[in-house]
C-alpha cells in the first residue's frame, strides 16, 4: 500500500494495488480493502466484455474503469488470454478525476487533480525533470547535476508541507475561483465537504452510558394506557 496527498485534509491518500485471480471471486476482499484505501489497482479480473459494469457493483462510494482482455469476437477461445485490469477509486476522495484513453486492454489508467496542483505543479515538474537528468548520468553522488536533484526534491517538500499547513486558505481559495467562475455547481459541492456533520451528544441530563440514556429517553417518551375503573359485579362473579 502507497500513500499519497490528497486535497480533502491532513490525511493521506491510501493506494492499494491487487492481483484478485477474477474480480468475481475475490469481491469479498475488494470490498474490505474499500475500507481502507481511496484508489484500488486490479489484475487479472478476468471479467468478459459484457462483464465490466460489474466492477460498478462492488462497493456505493467507489467509481471505477476497467479493460476486459478476452476477445469473443472470434467464437471460442483459445490458448490462454490477459486477465484484464481495472480501476477502483473513492468517488469525492478527489477535486476530479478523468480517464485517460489507453491504446493497450493490458492497461488502464486516470488522471487525479487535487486542488493542491496550482501550487506544487511547477516545483513538482522541476524536481521531476532534474531527477530524470540525474538518473541518466548515473546518479553521481555529488557535482552540479546531484546538488541541482537534491535541492529541487527538497522545494517539492516544502510546497508540499507550505499545502498542508495552510488548507484552510486553499478551500477558501478554491470556493472563490469556483464563484468567480460562476461555477456554482462545484462552488455548492466544496461548500458541503467544510460544513461538518452534527456530532452525536455524549452527555444527557448528567447520563454518560448509552444504556442509561436510552433508559431516560424510554422513561420521558412512554405512553401510559388510560386506567381503567372497577366496575360492580354481580354476586354470582365475586371472589370469594
Amino acid at each position: 500500500m502507497r500513500s499519497t496527498y490528497n486535497n480533502n485534509s491532513s490525511k493521506v491518500a491510501r493506494f492499494i494495488s491487487y492481483n484478485c485471480k477474477s474480480v468475481k471471486r475475490s469481491v469479498d476482499c475488494i470490498r474490505n480493502l474499500c475500507t481502507k484505501a481511496d484508489i484500488i489497482a486490479l489484475q487479472e479480473t478476468w471479467l468478459y466484455p459484457c462483464d465490466l459494469h460489474f466492477l460498478g457493483t462492488i462497493h456505493p462510494d467507489f467509481a471505477y474503469i476497467g479493460t476486459s482482455a478476452v476477445d469473443t469476437s472470434t467464437g471460442p477461445m483459445r490458448g490462454r488470454p490477459h486477465g484484464g485490469v481495472a480501476l477502483l477509486w473513492r468517488k469525492g476522495a478527489f477535486q476530479s478525476v478523468s480517464v485517460i484513453s489507453c491504446d493497450s486492454v493490458r492497461l488502464a489508467a486516470i488522471r487525479i487533480t487535487t486542488g493542491w496542483n496550482r501550487y506544487v505543479k511547477e516545483v513538482h515538474e522541476r524536481a521531476r525533470l532534474s531527477f530524470q537528468e540525474w538518473s541518466l548520468h548515473g546518479k553521481p553522488s555529488q557535482g552540479p547535476l546531484y546538488t541541482k536533484m537534491v535541492e529541487s526534491r527538497r522545494d517539492f517538500k516544502l510546497k508540499l508541507k507550505w499545502c498542508q499547513n495552510h488548507q484552510e486558505q486553499i478551500k477558501m481559495d478554491m470556493l472563490s475561483t469556483h464563484h468567480l467562475n460562476k461555477n456554482f455547481s462545484k462552488f455548492w459541492k466544496c461548500t458541503k465537504k467544510l460544513s461538518p456533520e452534527p456530532g452525536r451528544s455524549v452527555n444527557v441530563d448528567g447520563l454518560n452510558e448509552p444504556s442509561a440514556i436510552a433508559n431516560h429517553f424510554k422513561n420521558i417518551f412512554r405512553v401510559k394506557p388510560p386506567q381503567r375503573h372497577a366496575k360492580g359485579r354481580p354476586e354470582k362473579y365475586k371472589k370469594c
